[in-house]
């Protein structure tokens, strides 16, 4: 991703013209990008934003103010966002990250949507199927490592008994460790939990200031503290050049993700040590934050029978509303899932809503005809997200040549293989 960062802030700087879209495969993506590249693309004067289908009304408003006025320099975006992207979306330059998958067929449309300008794929050896695909678009720039590095080594213990306990015996072999995990609560515990057995650890996520975060990278660096727990937030560029061994604690929602936290250390060509330290309790939990972001088809059912049950009752139907809540309990994972399935019927037309200045009042169309879901490129992104999570878990405990394979680069016959820039 540095290097597609760098790639758009050298376009700006020297072309100018429409903004450079970063195009990434899943919604989640977005995010997590837009959250690493905005600190530093604003440091230098430019203007990033995110781009897609779950995006809150003010970030909406925000975005679509942007490109009205020609003021957003890099857009990270969606590939299904940017299939219906608004028309004042042109952007001068497109770079696609093909990481875990592309699916040509989707980008193709988003290039017609977009006045196809000029575009250059990331391909990673993980998606040689997407390499082959996009080659049907035209002559595209294709850029990546073809070069197998040979000095990652990993370790497997994948479903150990006690985790902790390998960890810990883990870190004291090593002066620097970076620990991965998935949560926030979980960078917190674990560092909690080393501290107590006198190992000093500190943890690190994107909820921290910016500053802190930095000094805690330093102190890994200069070997103050031996141990960092790091959820989101983390990024290749404060990566202490010195570090060994990265323990891989937790499981990201991607395969893209995790082949980033293995392959970020050992960039120095000298030897380097990924402990595999995650278990099934770990995509389980990847699971349930999934479904509680995107809930499924069965879901969406269940919350329009539920708003549809209520229509006839006095008062009619609006959200936030405690009995519609409870009425769902149990069945829907949170209050939160409610919310954003109802964003999904709506934006599907399933349901109509209008706002009273204190609650989105719900009625339902009067034809009563049958609505395609997948018109709402919400529900489109997390079917994506759902599909890559199942992908992930056959990635993620499969045999160990393909996880090396996939963070050192090289594999695949020749042709398949992108061209080196």
């Amino acid at each position: 991703m540095a290097v597609i960062a760098h790639a758009a802030a050298a376009h700006v700087i020297r072309q100018g013209g429409g903004p450079v879209v970063v195009a990434l495969p899943l919604q989640g993506q977005v995010e997590r990008v837009h959250a690493e590249l905005a600190p530093a693309l604003g440091r230098i004067g430019m203007h990033c934003l995110p781009a897609h289908g779950a995006l809150m009304f003010r970030r909406r408003q925000a975005l679509l103010q942007a490109l009205s006025e020609g003021t957003a320099d890099v857009v990270v975006a969606s590939v299904e966002f940017l299939r219906h992207a608004p028309k004042t979306l042109r952007p001068s330059l497109l770079l696609l990250d093909c990481a875990p998958a592309v699916d040509a067929g989707a980008f193709s449309e988003a290039l017609e949507r977009l006045g196809r300008p000029r575009w250059s794929a990331f391909c990673p050896s993980i998606d040689l199927d997407g390499v082959r695909a996009l080659r049907e678009l035209g002559r595209p720039e294709v850029v990546g490592d073809v070069d197998a590095r040979t000095n990652l080594r990993l370790v497997d213990r994948r479903g150990a008994a006690d985790p902790l306990k390998v960890l810990a015996d883990a870190v004291s072999r090593t002066d620097r460790t970076l620990v991965r995990v998935a949560a926030r609560r979980d960078a917190v515990d674990t560092a909690r939990v080393l501290r107590d057995q006198g190992i000093a650890a500190a943890y690190y996520h994107g909820g921290l200031p910016q500053r802190v975060r930095e000094v805690l990278a330093q102190a890994l660096a200069d070997g103050r503290i031996a141990v960092l727990v790091a959820a989101d937030g983390f990024v290749e560029e404060v990566m202490p050049g010195q570090l060994k061994q990265v323990v891989i604690a937790g499981l990201p929602r991607d395969r893209a993700e995790l082949v980033e936290w293995i392959g970020t250390t050992g960039t120095d060509g000298r030897q380097a040590t990924v402990l595999l330290l995650y278990g099934r309790e770990d995509l389980r939990e990847a699971e349930a934050v999934l479904v509680e972001i995107h809930p499924p088809r069965e879901t969406l059912a269940a919350i329009f029978r539920a708003v549809r049950e209520r229509l006839g009752q006095p008062g009619g139907v609006a959200w936030p509303d405690d009995e519609l809540a409870a009425g769902l309990a149990g069945v829907v994972p949170s209050r939160r899932t409610i919310g954003i399935g109802l964003d999904v019927l709506a934006e599907a037309g399933v349901i109509q809503r209008e706002y009273d200045g204190e609650r989105w009042r719900i009625t339902l169309p009067e034809d009563g005809a049958r609505r395609d879901l997948t018109v709402s490129v919400r529900y489109t992104e997390g079917n994506r997200e759902t599909q890559e999570l199942a992908a992930l878990a056959g990635f993620a405990f499969g045999p160990l040549p393909e996880l090396l394979r996939a963070a050192a680069g090289g594999g695949g016959e020749p042709e398949d293989r992108p061209r080196t820039r």
